[in-house]
């Protein structure tokens, strides 16, 4: 049904944690608000791990759990070849910038194909922020472990004072109308899809409260085909079903690709 298949978004869609068994093995499942009183043993794991390996986390594990996601089983159960470019802390900001640059080369290279376009949505409190050392160019708000430089957290601060989360919810979901526009006027015939997750899923909509902006969300809502880890994954938060840094494992990619194959590939 589609020649190509094309994705970003941030880790959920990137796969972290799915090779997290390099360097914690056998690692239990916890639910999604105890990961992060555990996340520094579980980094200072894969640092001894990527130090032996000779290799940063970008050159060795990242590329083997995008060929691990939903996105790479979808790609193998329809023998559609694919890219996926999502990069692990993406803001939307930076999900849109790269994906108007990976269209316009695919534009070039697959001109006038049929093209499936899958963008993860993430949280709304992530600002696009250049950093060299850094391919998510992402800072996120109140970070829980901390920030590595003063002035990520003297602009976090400034934000969490002086904005909400309306205002970051419309900004974010401007970005995303963006995409979809952007898409619209390419030499390609695309499909676009949103792919929601534990940090963005429907009940998150409501956070953009007001009738005024009904219309600016119903064009998201319309466009979210799927949630990684089901629709009601918000009702699990304190079950034991999230991986090592709070993700989700390797079955519910499974399962998130058969559900996307039943759902496009007809």
């Amino acid at each position: 049904m589609y020649d190509y298949i094309y994705a970003n978004g941030d880790s959920f869609t990137a796969g972290r944690d799915l090779a997290d068994f390099l360097y914690v093995p056998n690692y239990p499942l916890q639910t999604f608000s105890s990961w992060i009183k555990n996340i520094g043993y579980v980094e200072k794991q894969g640092e001894k791990y990527l130090k032996k390996q000779g290799q940063s986390m970008n050159q060795h594990i990242a590329p083997l759990e995008r060929r691990m996601s939903f996105v790479a089983k979808l790609s193998e159960l329809t023998d559609t070849p694919y890219w996926n470019n999502a990069i692990s802390g993406n803001s939307t900001a930076n999900t849109a910038l790269n994906t108007y640059k990976d269209l316009l080369y695919l534009n070039e290279k697959r001109k006038g194909q049929r093209i499936l376009v899958l963008i993860g949505l993430t949280n709304a409190g992530r600002l696009w922020f250049p950093n060299p050392k850094n391919p998510s160019n992402t800072l996120i708000l109140n970070r829980s472990t901390g920030f590595k430089h003063r002035e990520e957290k003297i602009i976090s601060d400034w934000y969490v004072r002086h904005s909400n989360h309306t205002d970051l919810h419309l900004i974010m979901a401007n970005q995303l109308n963006g995409i979809i526009t952007f898409s619209e006027n390419l030499d390609l015939d695309i499909d676009l899809y949103f792919v929601g997750n534990p940090l963005f899923c429907h009940r998150h909509f409501d956070e953009i409260t007001g009738d005024s902006y009904k219309p600016i969300v119903d064009i998201i809502k319309s466009r979210t085909i799927d949630i990684l880890g089901g629709e009601d994954i918000h009702e699990h938060f304190e079950e034991e079903r999230f991986s090592s840094s709070g993700h989700l494992p390797i079955a519910d990619h499974e399962r998130l690709a058969q559900r996307l194959k039943d759902k496009l590939w007809t």
